[in-house]
Order: structure tokens, then sequence, then C-alpha cells
């Protein structure tokens, strides 16, 4: 597991990569999201509600991050596997809020279907 800023972190075909990481030529012909590319509101709003971001640098790669998480592991590991979405680096604060808005966006993703 690589660790680094996050600040970059993108989705390709379904999973988070870190695109300072990822040759810009290995993306092509490839689903490549960006946050402004998705509809995430539910998870943008429990960040909101846990004070889950401070000066906003690395809160892009931590919803992305959360996304794939909160996607692709089973949501009632949730305590075993938040280290997988918590491979960015945020010098603002000691990710107990990030994590707490993960859980919640985890319970209410269940719960929406």
């Amino acid at each position: 597991m690589k660790v680094s800023a996050g600040a970059c972190t993108v989705i390709i075909n379904g999973v988070s990569v870190k695109s300072c990481l990822f040759l810009a030529v290995q993306a092509v012909n490839l689903d490549v999201r960006t946050v402004k590319g998705l509809n995430v509101e539910w998870l943008q709003n429990a960040f909101v509600r846990n004070y889950a971001s401070q000066c906003g640098y690395c809160t892009h790669g931590f919803l992305m991050a959360s996304y794939d998480y909160l996607k692709n592991v089973d949501p009632k590991a949730a305590d075993e596997s938040l280290k997988y979405s918590i491979r960015n680096i945020c010098r603002c604060t000691g990710y107990v809020n990030i994590i707490r808005a993960i859980k919640e966006a985890s319970r209410n993703e269940v719960q929406s279907g």
C-alpha cells in the first residue's frame, strides 16, 4: 500500500488510484473519474456533518478513497477495513472525524441501497 498526500486521487475503472503515481498513457480507453464526476452528495454531507475537512486540500482525495472503499468493501467490515480508506495524508487532523464521516456514510449507503 502506497501512502501519499492523496489529493490527486481519481477513480480508474472503479478503483481509486493516485494519479501522481499513474502514467497518463496508461489511462487511454479507461474510465477515469475525478471528484467532479462523482455524484457523492451523501458522502460529502457526511463529511460536512462530522467536520471531516480542515483546510480542504486533501478533502477531495479522501472523498475519492472513501467512495472507493464504500463501493468495494463490505460495509459490515467497516471497523476492520477503514485503514483501506485512510491511505491519504492529512496534516490538519487526527483522522477521527474522517473515520466518523466514513462510518456514517457507510450506514446511510447501506440503508439507501
